[in-house]
């Protein structure tokens, strides 16, 4: 058995694998011939279709692009020269080749990492949008909150200004019905009551004279009590008494008209704070009005946060839909770059086996 496995070939083996090969005279060629040019064409067949275009065009071959391996390594067999050395000249565009070959199998691999890594990104992804709309919503409803509550506490403010200022209309009319009043008074008392005392003074002092003709005709009567039976012995006369009662009523008028003047006064500054009551009145219904209105402006913007918060609620709820939708595409992305990569990589190994296309 030993000696069958190291048996050499026959001629008519080594002619049939020659035939295989595409190699042309092997008929006539010996056994040491035929062997060497076999040992030739398993050397060629190592080689790169790019080095056996290069060698034979060195060769003096025409169109050596456009031959296959076979050919070239049937041909190149024939040539009564010594091979080319592997490295004697690199293949054209060799360094472009390993260039994209390079890029890639880098370009895959990093696709395929991100695919490996998208559900965990896309998870984490989901987890933030959602955790943050979620917040920005609470945010936002609290918002909503305080926003109403200051347009209810601006409206109520401006129902309260409202009732002030009802308030001071009726203090108002009251003291425009007042000042009439005051004015009546005064001429009442300035002008009918003083002119009534003044008649009355005037009556008393002539009713004076009178008093003093009949207290002497009473004194004389009672001088003959015996024969008249008249007593008379007042301790103050008649005359003195309507004197003193004139004497009392004399500085009245001047005191009614003082107080005259002192109503007309009170009269004039009921006119006056009338009129400031009306401004003031004026003012605080203004205000009013304008707190009324922030009122409403607050709850109208209230209104419009309080739906923006059930809009990023809604918007939490679907976060997770949008970050595997996101995510989905993603991986589309990152497929088609794998796949583009992938094209790179091929394109690469094919110009380091048989070089750079050139033109027939």
């Amino acid at each position: 058995m030993g000696q069958r496995g190291t048996a050499r070939p026959s001629l008519q083996e080594l002619r049939r694998r020659a035939r295989d090969l595409g190699l042309r005279g092997v008929g006539r060629l010996n056994r040491e011939a035929l062997e060497a040019r076999l040992a030739r064409a398993e050397e060629l067949r190592r080689r790169s279709v790019a080095e056996l275009r290069h060698v034979a065009r060195r060769a003096g071959l025409e169109g050596a692009d456009g031959w296959r391996k076979a050919e070239l390594v049937a041909w190149l067999t024939e040539v009564e020269r010594p091979a080319e050395p592997v490295t004697a000249s690199p293949a054209p565009g060799a360094w472009l080749g390993r260039l994209l070959r390079g890029v890639g199998m880098a370009g895959v691999l990093l696709s395929l990492l991100g695919l490996l890594l998208m559900p965990w990104g896309v998870a984490r992804l989901s987890a933030w949008m959602a955790g943050s709309l979620e917040m920005a919503a609470v945010q936002a409803e609290a918002t909503a909150e305080t926003l109403a509550l200051g347009g209810e506490s601006l409206r109520q403010g401006g129902r309260s200004l409202e009732s002030a200022a009802d308030g001071l209309e009726v203090a108002r009319r009251s003291l425009q019905n007042s000042r009439p009043a005051l004015e009546s008074i005064g001429a009442l008392v300035g002008e009918e009551a003083a002119a009534t005392i003044e008649a009355t003074h005037q009556a008393l002092l002539g009713a004076q004279e009178s008093a003093r003709a009949v207290d002497r005709v009473l004194r004389g009567l009672a001088a003959l009590g015996p024969l008249t039976g008249v007593s008379y012995d007042p301790q103050q006369p008649l005359e003195q008494s309507l004197g003193a009662m004139a004497a009392s009523l004399e500085p009245l008028p001047e005191s009614l008209r003082a107080v005259q003047g002192d109503l007309r006064r009170a009269a004039q500054d009921l006119a006056a704070l009338d009129h400031a009551l009306g401004q003031t009145g004026d003012e605080v219904d203004a205000l009013a009005q304008d707190l009324t209105r922030l009122g409403s402006d607050l709850e109208q913007r209230a209104a419009g946060v309080q739906s923006l918060a059930e809009r990023l609620e809604r918007a939490a709820q679907a976060a997770p839909r949008w970050g595997w939708a996101l995510g989905g595409l993603a991986a589309l992305a990152l497929a088609w770059l794998a796949l583009w990569h992938a094209a790179l990589l091929w394109v690469g190994a094919r110009i380091v086996q048989e070089g750079w296309p050139t033109a027939k």
